[in-house]
């Protein structure tokens, strides 16, 4: 989480303790373009109760590209995980 958190420049490793305990999951999602590994998002899944998407960010934060966050929900969605509105997808 710490070179997570560092490569995107956001905090996820404040999500230390809660995966920890197994209340929260998170995924890092990357892009091969070429030979380079572009990272495209990090997203926090909530484990505890109803399985929700909480959070999908990318670098700094940003909100994803509409493809991006087309492939997330997409994902979560075939899993019948919830997306919470907070995610931004």
């Amino acid at each position: 989480l710490k070179y997570e958190g560092k490569a995107m420049n956001h905090c996820v490793a404040s999500y230390a303790n809660s995966c920890s305990n197994g209340t929260y999951a998170i995924y890092s999602v990357s892009q091969i373009e070429g030979n380079d590994l572009g990272k495209k998002a990090t997203v926090s899944l909530r484990l505890s109760g109803e399985k929700t998407l909480q959070e999908a960010r990318g670098k700094y934060n940003a909100t994803l590209s509409v493809p991006v966050a087309r492939i997330i929900k997409g994902w979560a969605n075939a899993r019948g995980i919830a997306v919470s509105s907070w995610s931004r997808i």
